[in-house]
């Protein structure tokens, strides 16, 4: 592992020292997608809550790319190295506005993403910039393209070494055969390994996932398995932190518990006794304890306490949470709701949309699932506010912010359309290509070498004739099929050049 790293970074060094030597840096800036996108944030003297630009958000919202990016194209339809950053402000600028819900569920999680770049960009050279009509040449491209996929494979191996860690403490701690729920250790790790780009964070990858795993484990046992006494003993054991008189299931879920979780295992006996004795909440009394129950705020503020800077350590009091942290714990919340309401019926368990839809009888469940979707959007858009914008509300480090943000991804992964936490097989295809197949690419052939200019004596005695093989021919306009309809443009003169 040390070698590639070393290599890496010999590359990195290289490629600079060869690019950007007497090369205007600022060429590197899209003036299109990227600086629209900034535009269209800008909000009206007039109406705060309006955009001064209309006409920029409806750009963005009409000219998103079939593959789910923003940006240019090249000649062959790939896109251009700058699509990343257009890509990321125009989801921004939608968030922002609270708009284009459609344009943002085609977004991808970092890892998975570099991979479709790597891909995307295998036939040709790179485009940088609009404006500065620089064109990477073959041969800084294939370095490029090299040092990408050296990075990926790269982090390939730390993430399949991370992985074999968190299932052989999955299997020590006997939490991947408990014969009951669900056994998501790879899903658990893989969402917080694609849901951040640093390789080099493996004590935050392990605690979140390890979180996530235990988690899954302890809510299946409360919604599935464990009677309600059991639920009780393992809750009151949770309190005062005194495993004595524990055996079995409620044992194994112990030992493996970190001391903050006490008001996780206090919601989930709530919710367990709603469900055992049919009491139906307050949609207000259901997402006071529905927030906490979802145990996002488990996962992120212990592991935020590795991040430098750390969270400091009252942030994890419950009456010291930050509003970012809570505005996690509700979005989540929502995003889970919204698509697992069917099932939880069936399992005779609480939901925001099954509360809002008993509440209004005469009422479709469509409008109920509006309902709670306008609610989800609001704060995921307070939310957004509150990672992305530094300084404005609270005094977080940025990396525990984008840690937060982080969270709200791997669930709008898990939960956008569907539920595909729950599913088996839905989500295999990107374990694999996260974490074990290297991405396909194939190396240009080199071109040929350029030939020394002639001396003066080869100049005077060579000769070059040139005549046309077919006549001038002028073409009309011509209308050609594109991704809007058909343009017209036009056909140039067809006419060859003989050289002997």
């Amino acid at each position: 592992m040390e070698s590639s790293l070393f290599s890496i970074e010999t590359l990195v060094k290289k490629i600079k020292e060869e690019m950007f030597t007497n090369f205007d840096l600022y060429s590197f800036v899209s003036k299109s997608a990227y600086d629209t996108a900034w535009l269209a944030m800008i909000p009206s003297t007039q109406h705060c809550d309006h955009p001064m630009f209309k006409g920029c958000l409806d750009w963005i919202l009409n000219n998103q790319k079939e593959e789910g990016f923003w940006g240019e194209l090249d000649s062959n339809g790939v896109p251009t190295i700058d699509s990343l950053p257009a890509t990321l402000a125009c989801m921004v600028a939608l968030k922002m506005w609270n708009v284009g819900d459609t344009n943002i569920k085609k977004a991808r999680m970092d890892h998975l993403d570099h991979r479709f770049w790597i891909e995307a960009n295998n036939a040709d050279s790179l485009w940088v910039a609009k404006a500065s009509l620089y064109r990477l040449s073959c041969l800084h491209n294939d370095k490029l393209m090299k040092l990408a996929v050296e990075n990926y494979k790269f982090r390939q191996s730390i993430y399949q070494n991370e992985l074999e860690e968190v299932k052989r403490w999955s299997k020590d701690w006997c939490l991947s055969d408990m014969g009951f729920g669900r056994e998501k250790t790879t899903y658990c790790y893989f969402a917080v390994a694609v849901s951040n780009n640093l390789p080099y964070d493996s004590i935050i990858r392990l605690i979140v996932a390890k979180s996530a795993i235990l988690i899954t484990v302890a809510d299946d046992f409360f919604d599935m398995k464990g009677s309600l006494k059991e639920l009780k003993h393992l809750t009151e054991a949770v309190q005062r932190w005194d495993g004595n008189g524990l055996s079995g299931h409620g044992k194994i879920i112990f030992d493996a518990l970190e001391d903050l979780w006490r008001e996780t295992f206090a919601s989930w006996f709530v919710e367990a006794t709603w469900s055992n004795n049919g009491y139906i909440p307050s949609m207000y009394e259901y997402l006071d304890i529905g927030a906490i129950s979802v145990a996002t705020h488990t996962i992120v503020l212990p592991a935020s306490c590795f991040l430098n800077p750390k969270l400091p350590n009252h942030k994890l009091k419950c009456s010291q949470y930050e509003t970012i942290t809570k505005l996690l714990m509700v979005t989540t919340r929502l995003l889970n709701d919204v698509q697992s309401f069917q099932k939880e019926q069936l399992d005779g368990k609480t939901n925001l949309v099954l509360i809002h839809f008993k509440g209004y009888p005469q009422s479709e469940i469509e409008d109920s699932i509006a309902y709670v979707k306008e609610i989800l959007e609001e704060k995921k858009r307070e939310l957004l506010e509150h990672a992305l914008m530094d300084d404005r509300f609270n005094d977080l480090p940025k990396l525990c912010k984008l840690l937060h943000l982080s969270c709200l991804k791997v669930f709008q992964m898990f939960f956008n359309s569907s539920n595909l936490f729950d599913s088996n097989t839905e989500l295999l295809d990107d374990v694999k290509k996260a974490i074990y197949i290297p991405p396909e690419y194939q190396i240009n052939k080199p071109l040929k070498p350029i030939l020394p200019f002639p001396s003066k004596s080869e100049k005077k005695n060579s000769k070059v004739l040139a005549r046309f093989i077919e006549n001038f021919k002028y073409q009309h306009f011509t209308r050609i099929p594109s991704r809007v309809g058909f343009e017209k443009v036009v056909i140039p003169p067809k006419f060859k050049l003989c050289f002997v």
